[in-house]
């Protein structure tokens, strides 16, 4: 990462890093101690992976520790590394949690004042859809940021989910999407 951040020095590109992919199965210490590292090493920004197994049963105790911890960790860290901004973003799976857990991973998120909240990793069965966003957009009541991500691909979908309320875009399709854009084709295909 230190590297990565050095070489980017003085440019307008940011540095990011995501902590644990694929399903967040790793501490809420872990976590915090990666972000921490991460932060120290020139990240802007640290997606974290909510436990997505804990969240599915319901335990919310182990959701909101980890959500504290991360975000704490890395907004103290920046503070402290030449008080940079830092952007701290959390991973919902939305393919794999219902609604009302979401709603409560929001609720944690703006209580510790985080940034963003991310629906997918791309490793669930399936993508962003229309309706995540929205949803996630609805139960947002602070000024939560929303980067949809996970199967976007076409022009249509990331313009479709930029007007329902997305923030931001995650996609590995992403210069692709830009030159179908930029060349008036609306898929990939």
């Amino acid at each position: 990462m230190s590297l990565v951040a050095r070489e980017l020095q003085g440019s307008d590109v940011k540095v990011g890093t995501v902590i644990g992919l694929p399903f967040g199965l790793i501490s809420p210490m872990m976590k915090a101690a990666e972000a921490r590292q991460a932060v120290h090493d020139g990240a802007n920004a640290v997606e974290v992976v909510v436990n997505v197994g804990e969240l599915v049963a319901d335990h919310y105790d182990v959701i909101r520790k980890e959500i504290h911890e991360v975000v704490n960790a890395a907004k103290m860290r920046a503070l402290t590394d030449e008080g940079g901004e830092v952007a701290v973003m959390i991973t919902v799976e939305t393919a794999l949690t219902s609604r009302d857990q979401q709603r409560r991973v929001c609720e944690m998120v703006g209580e510790y004042r985080g940034d963003f909240i991310i629906t997918n990793t791309g490793f669930a069965p399936r993508g962003v859809t229309i309706e995540d966003v929205m949803a996630l957009r609805e139960m947002s009541d602070y000024d939560l940021g929303i980067k949809a991500a996970g199967g976007i691909r076409t022009v249509e979908q990331a313009r479709t989910l930029i007007n329902a309320g997305a923030d931001r875009l995650g996609t590995s399709a992403g210069i692709q999407i830009v030159e179908s854009f930029e060349n008036g084709r609306p898929s990939l295909d």
